[in-house]
């Protein structure tokens, strides 16, 4: 489901042309465009470069590769977003440009949406409006060898900072991954103050009707409110049903709302000892026994959540839920299958998502970060440094052990070298001295035969 680090914080994105002077008197030297949900972003960071255009033009097969330019430039069409900007990558570029050829203007409201495949692409995209797109392409077709005419940009990812920053995390019920993330982040969730942090949480749900007085009825076992709120069935012809795993949202939301702590620590249990849809309502009776917190004050917030809405015209009575309507508010900002686990200050963040990265972020995030940031800074600068320590200590053993290991095998061979070189001259000399013992008593023979 945010590059090699995540930087969760409100930001403000710049696309500025540098050059040339005449488009900038022409167009201004601001330029509005659409940032893609794929991609690693440098958040914090600043890119400049020259930008030249692809070959094809489409970007939609192999690109030529560029030695000299980081910035491309790619028309929209015959496939999709995260096609083109992945092509750009394996060619080695850092930076994308995506022209439209219809739209005259684009500007943030604008999504290049992930087409399932964006989990391989690193490198940061936009698009920008056919007002700019024409104007670049005159000057790649007219101008590409007159250096004063190149198209030099300025990209900022810069980040505000807030003074209380937003936390928005994406759960799914029955994906335990999304569940472990807040179970590891509960000790982190504790140090801060609720004045501090905001927290929010995300559900995959989903309307059959896009208005509140929509009469239609629509049965389905995976909504509730006549198909105003559904999710997915959670496990096919399995008991559980969608109207299951909706109600137990509907017990969590309001858990969030009345006591955060008890949500956690309600999260950290269910996640384990909850996973039957259809046995979530006794289960979430079982966990509140033994967090010892009231069901009843629950089950008044479940009730109290949804609200009557009585169409006079035609004297139709719909309910709605005041919980679950903030949630499709949210899904219709962003949809749910764009959102990463976690989400700061309305941005989105994609890789590196574990409970230490989300608790430096979040002090990242603010203006004036609270103490506690620098105190668990602080805290794991010296855990660093003393395992660092531990970490060398423990080398140095190993290499003692290694020497050590090397001295003693060193000097068994040779001591074994020694005494077969020691048993090889013995040998020799014995053999020597045999040989002149036998000449010897030959030489001796032989006299006194002579002597005969």
């Amino acid at each position: 489901m945010l590059i090699l680090f995540i930087l969760f914080a409100s930001s403000v994105e710049k696309l500025t042309l540098i050059q040339p002077e005449s488009l900038i008197d022409k167009l201004g030297s601001e330029i509005k465009y659409g940032i893609a949900h794929f991609g690693d972003i440098p958040w914090g960071q600043r890119m400049i470069g020259t930008l030249i255009p692809t070959y094809p033009i489409d970007g939609c097969g192999s690109i030529l590769p560029s030695k000299d330019h980081d910035f491309i430039f790619i028309e929209r069409g015959k496939c999709t977003f995260v096609t083109k900007v992945k092509n750009a990558q394996n060619a080695g570029y850092k930076f994308v440009i995506i022209g439209d050829n219809a739209n005259e203007d684009i500007d943030n409201s604008f999504t290049m949406l992930n087409d399932g495949q964006g989990s391989s692409v690193h490198i940061p995209s936009i698009i920008i409006g056919s007002k700019w797109s024409k104007e670049f392409k005159d000057i790649f077709s007219n101008y590409a060898t007159i250096s004063e005419y190149s198209i030099k940009l300025l990209m900022k990812f810069d980040v505000i900072k807030q003074l209380k920053v937003d936390v928005l995390f994406s759960i799914d019920l029955l994906n335990n991954s999304s569940l472990q993330i807040l179970s590891d982040y509960k000790p982190y969730q504790q140090l801060f103050d609720t004045n501090e942090v905001k927290y929010q949480f995300l559900y995959p749900i989903y309307s059959l009707k896009m208005k509140e007085d929509d009469n239609a009825i629509i049965e389905s076992l995976n909504c509730i409110s006549d198909g105003r709120y559904c999710t997915y069935d959670p496990d096919g012809d399995d008991y559980g049903t969608g109207q299951d795993v909706i109600e137990e949202m509907i017990r969590q939301l309001c858990l969030q709302k009345l006591d955060i702590d008890v949500f956690f620590n309600y999260i950290d249990l269910f996640k384990d000892k909850c996973k039957l849809p259809y046995m979530y309502e006794y289960c979430f009776s079982e966990l509140l026994i033994r967090l010892n917190y009231s069901i009843q004050t629950v089950e008044n917030c479940y009730d109290d959540s949804f609200k009557k809405l009585i169409n006079q015209s035609q004297n139709n009575l719909n309910f709605y839920n005041a919980l679950l309507e903030e949630q499709l508010e949210i899904i219709s900002e962003f949809p749910y299958a764009q959102l990463p686990p976690v989400m700061l200050n309305n941005h989105v963040g994609v890789k590196n998502i574990t409970a230490k990265n989300i608790f430096i972020n979040i002090c990242e995030s603010f203006i004036n970060p609270p103490e506690i940031c620098s105190n668990q800074k602080d805290d794991w600068r010296r855990q660093d440094l003393s395992q660092q320590s531990s970490s060398f200590l423990q080398l140095l053993i190993i290499l003692l052990a290694v020497l050590l290991i090397f001295l003693v095998v060193a000097t068994l061979v040779y001591k074994k070298v020694v005494k077969r070189a020691s048993q090889e001259q013995t040998t020799e000399q014995v053999h020597e001295l045999v040989t002149q013992y036998i000449n010897f008593v030959e030489t001796k023979a032989s006299k006194q035969k002579n002597s005969q």
